[in-house]
């Protein structure tokens, strides 16, 4: 389907077992039976795709596809319940988050100078 929070559905209609093969930053291999559809967490960059039916005279697909989110990071703090704790999402979400705040403080602090609340 496409990302999600890096996430994205697999959904299989061959009438066979497909095998799809990502590539990239993180590197999976995801066994998808027919009919049936598979959710598929990826962290955010660049990925070669590969999709081949096993056994099968069946031509492989090959293909790219680049996930890029902002808010890829906004609910890391999931990973401090980890074992062990995944530190490097850990502070990109902290970080992304105090750019946030930053970014909607100045906003709100710029529209409220501008208030003159004395009368």
């Amino acid at each position: 389907s496409g990302p999600a929070g890096k996430g994205m559905t697999i959904e299989n209609g061959t009438g066979q077992t497909l095998h799809v093969h990502f590539s990239g930053p993180l590197t999976r291999t995801v066994v998808v039976p027919d009919g049936r559809s598979e959710s598929v967490e990826l962290a955010v960059g660049e990925y070669q795709v590969a999709a081949e039916v096993p056994g099968s005279r069946i031509i492989p697909f090959y293909g790219r596809q680049a996930y890029q989110s902002f808010t890829h990071y906004w609910l890391k703090f999931v990973d401090f319940y980890r074992d062990p704790i995944l530190w490097r999402d850990v502070n990109e979400g902290i970080g992304l988050q105090l750019v946030y705040v930053i970014v909607f403080l100045g906003a709100a602090w710029a529209n409220f100078t501008t208030k003159d609340i004395t009368s």
